[in-house]
């Protein structure tokens, strides 16, 4: 079986020299399935859904969904929420807390004039109303891409239940990133381990 895992950044394989991250030790344990993982640091609705198009052969989906206010930058390698965007342009002392937030991310701090393109991002082209439309209308096309295809979905904002209602939502896993217990690998390798086996033998 192929499984692919997308969302955000708990949908991210890491390469740690221990083999410890839990998305290490998940792809450890089913050694007999091919585990592809496309998790993107701050991602937004629109990224996931965009690799989701790209990647239609999976016979699993598992969705981390995110925040509803995160705006998508395909010309970047992470996204960013309105608020961080606001703020950003709010002062000189909200664009060094941007400017800080990017330096591990040189293709965003790479682009010129970049303080006044977000500006007129924020002023020209962003509407608070037609982007609330934009993140429903893309819950929608996802559900498309995934039909009839076996998913498990781990809820963010709660409006995903809603259009997903006849979908599996791990609430084991929802609550392990409540509770910001996805930082112990073991114990949220497991419960995705589980969830996994469940869904595959259904």
């Amino acid at each position: 079986m192929k499984i692919g895992i997308f969302g955000h950044s708990a949908a991210k394989y890491r390469n740690h020299k221990n083999g410890g991250h839990y998305s290490q030790l998940v792809n450890a344990h089913f050694t007999d399935h091919t585990i592809n993982w496309y998790g993107f640091m701050c991602s937004s609705l629109e990224r996931i859904v965009y690799q989701v198009s790209k990647h239609k052969n999976f016979d699993l989906y598992v969705i981390f969904h995110t925040d509803p206010f995160f705006l998508y930058f395909p010309g970047w390698s992470r996204d960013f929420t309105t608020h961080e965007v606001s703020d950003a342009l709010s002062s000189d002392k909200g664009w060094q807390r941007f400017l800080t937030k990017i330096k591990n991310y040189p293709d965003v701090g790479a682009t010129n004039n970049l303080r006044d393109k977000l500006k007129f991002f924020k002023d020209v082209i962003y509407n608070e109303r037609i982007n609330s439309l934009r993140y429903h209308s893309n819950l929608f096309l996802l559900k498309s891409l995934l039909a009839n295809k076996k998913t498990i979905h781990i809820k963010h904002s709660g409006h995903e239940a809603r259009i997903f209602d006849k979908h599996y939502f791990s609430t084991k896993i929802a609550g392990l990133m409540t509770h910001q217990q996805a930082n112990d690998d073991e114990l949220f390798s497991k419960a995705l381990i589980s969830e996994i086996e469940k869904v595959v033998k259904s």
